[in-house]
């Protein structure tokens, strides 16, 4: 069937945004209805109309059948899961009006009573199949590659009905994610080499759930990916800063997901809480702990637990959601994460299983001085920076750099010895720097 045929048939509706739904309309302004056909026009009947509403929309049923994909096409690429539902449809084939979405028209049905709809929470992605009682916008921005014309793929619609109903389509966003990072290299994801991925914006979730895999704490993922080479083109152009947020948000919840519940024992909640908390180390020559806390590393008293044993029990406080609540009338076996006798006895299989330092690691390097901003100054060549968890620093001064701070007394002092020449005066300062 041809475009043009199908636009001879009585199947066609204005639309319009009402309440961020679309709401199907006849050429006389009163409510189309999608199991009325007296109710819909032909094309050339609504287009005086359309320039008052959204767009044009077509009504599914016999013998027109459709597929709805949202929140599949980024920048004008189309995910991988919609490209593969393309091709195995191949038939007519367009963009939504959002520009972040596709609609395929076929002849045929999927051969169910209902149409099939899922959709992921997480991604906000969604695939949806029909045969009746439903319309679909129709824009005319045909994606170059596909049929012009609707072709007859009952078969290949019964496919992506299945599909939907099974769970399979759009993907799983862990099993996504997952299949993003085994191709993911952290050391030239980081240098901003993201050729193992379809685009830049590809490769960005599968890097965001490594850094939080290392990092506790959400500021150490932004501030991370900022330093890298993945900050760079339009994600340095402010997408970041808009979207970065909930990109740290979806990886923290696909890890909570890949992420199996420990049973309520000393030994399996102290591998979960040393899996998921990389901010402690021993000093084994000292029997003290230290734990990073944002831009610092801070030492514990000597064989003290009190850093471990808050930050334990944090921890299992917030597993505490995690699990199961219990049947009515039967005792919650959550109450036990809350006792002090297994937060202590956690504490202390994890103590024995942080990796261990000695303490002369901290504040080894003399010409790096701590500022109270949270970054670091290299003295060696003045360049000031983040601190890393690497510089081990404990200490920091209370006084920031200004770079235009004022010094006049300095400045009339260096006047003085080089007899008014500035020239000499800048080698000076430049000399001193060094």
């Amino acid at each position: 069937m041809t475009l043009d045929e199908l636009k001879q048939q009585r199947r066609w509706v204005l639309w319009r945004y009402e309440s961020d739904t679309k709401v199907p309309y006849q050429a006389n302004g009163r409510h189309a209805q999608s199991n009325n056909p007296q109710t819909w026009g032909t094309w050339i009947e609504l287009q005086p109309f359309v320039t008052q509403y959204s767009g044009v929309g077509i009504m599914l049923g016999n013998p027109l059948g459709g597929a709805d994909l949202d929140h599949c096409v980024e920048d004008g690429k189309i995910a991988p899961w919609a490209q593969e539902i393309i091709a195995r449809i191949h038939s007519y084939t367009e963009i939504s009006p959002s520009g972040t979405g596709i609609r395929l028209l076929i002849v045929g049905s999927h051969g169910h009573d209902k149409g099939r709809k899922l959709k992921r929470r997480e991604t906000e992605e969604a695939a949806e199949a029909y045969d009746n009682v439903r319309f679909l916008t129709f824009t005319g921005h045909h994606v170059p590659g596909t049929p012009v014309d609707l072709c007859e793929r009952s078969t290949e619609l019964a496919w992506l009905w299945e599909q939907i109903d099974q769970g399979k389509c759009p993907p799983n966003p862990v099993e996504g994610i997952q299949l993003k990072v085994s191709r993911a290299d952290f050391e030239k994801l980081n240098a901003g080499d993201w050729s193992a991925y379809g685009s830049h914006s590809d490769a960005v979730p599968a890097f965001v759930y490594l850094l939080c895999k290392r990092y506790e704490n959400d500021e150490d993922v932004d501030n991370a990916f900022r330093e890298s080479g993945m900050f760079s083109d339009k994600w340095a152009d402010e997408k970041w800063d808009r979207l970065g947020a909930a990109e740290i948000k979806r990886a923290r919840g696909f890890i909570e997901q890949a992420t199996p519940l420990p049973r309520m024992t000393h030994g399996s909640l102290a591998e979960a809480f040393l899996r998921d908390n990389r901010d402690f180390l021993y000093l084994y020559d000292t029997g003290q702990v230290a734990q990073w806390v944002k831009t610092r590393w801070y030492l514990g008293d000597h064989n003290e637990d009190r850093l471990l044993f808050q930050a334990v029990s944090k921890y299992l406080a917030a597993l505490w959601t995690r699990y199961p609540e219990p049947e009515e009338g039967k005792q919650d076996p959550r109450r036990k994460l809350e006792d002090a006798n297994m937060v202590q006895g956690v504490v202390r299989m994890a103590k024995v299983n942080i990796p261990p330092v000695l303490s002369e690691k901290f504040d080894s390097d003399p010409l790096l001085l701590g500022l109270p901003d949270g970054r670091i100054t290299d003295l060696r060549n003045c360049a000031v920076r983040d601190v890393r968890r690497e510089d081990f620093i404990t200490q920091r001064v209370y006084v920031a750099p200004q770079v235009n701070f004022s010094t006049p007394v300095w400045d009339r002092f260096l006047d003085e010895i080089t007899i008014g020449d500035t020239a000499l005066a800048a080698f000076l300062v430049r000399l001193g720097s060094l």
